[in-house]
């Protein structure tokens, strides 16, 4: 599932494996949507500040 991040405005990807963590792991909600990338869930920086 594609989406843009709320922080970073990243192009991103929610994964097949990362759904499974999401619902299966974490017991989320199935209405729910991703709104953060990876990194910034992580707290890392965001990907329009990493050095190429």
């Amino acid at each position: 599932m594609a989406y843009e991040c709320w922080h970073c405005k990243a192009d991103c990807v929610f994964t097949a494996q990362d759904q499974k963590h999401s619902f299966e792991v974490q017991n989320a909600k199935i209405n729910q949507h991703r709104r953060l990338c990876t990194a910034m869930l992580r707290g890392l920086e965001p990907h329009s500040q990493r050095a190429a």
